[in-house]
């Protein structure tokens, strides 16, 4: 018997941020199908994603890797509501590379994104997608997320925690 491949889920390390800022770029081609108007990512992305994540520690990335090569991430961070009086977590980004869609990556990557709210002792994790992506918008019903107010190009969404 082989060894089978492990695919982790951690948080991001600076090594790779050079391997992220290429998924980023491909992420951003492609939401283009959806939203014609995104503008070029900057060329010092991976410079700018060290500042947010380890230098501000504003971000959080959770990547998923297998045999060195990451596969896809998921991006939030905490913010306050006023409203409410407490937290909760936005999720920027989730992307998998093509190639490895399918894979049941979604869904492990949401649940690290869950986790890491939760254990930021948010209320609710949030995000949106373009209406015209409709994958998206079937994974995210799937999981049990419930649509929230959106604006006219996009679907928010809302998991309370």
């Amino acid at each position: 018997m082989g060894n089978c491949p492990v695919i982790e889920i951690h948080e991001v390390r600076r090594a790779q941020l050079g391997e992220l800022a290429e998924l980023c770029r491909a992420h951003a081609e492609y939401d283009r199908r959806f939203e014609p108007a995104i503008d070029p990512l900057p060329a010092d992305l991976a410079e700018r994603l060290d500042r947010l994540l380890f230098t501000e520690k504003s971000l959080l990335c959770l990547v998923a890797e297998e045999d060195g090569e990451l596969l896809g991430y998921v991006s939030g961070f905490a913010a306050p509501s006023t409203w409410r009086g407490d937290t909760y977590y936005t999720m920027d980004c989730l992307y998998i590379a093509e190639s490895r869609r399918g894979a049941r990556l979604g869904p492990r990557l949401m649940d690290a994104m869950r986790a890491a709210a939760e254990s930021a002792h948010a209320g609710r994790l949030r995000w949106q997608t373009p209406l015209h992506n409709g994958q998206s918008k079937g994974f995210y019903a799937h999981y049990g997320a419930g649509n929230g107010l959106g604006h006219a190009d996009k679907r928010t969404y809302v998991l309370p925690l």
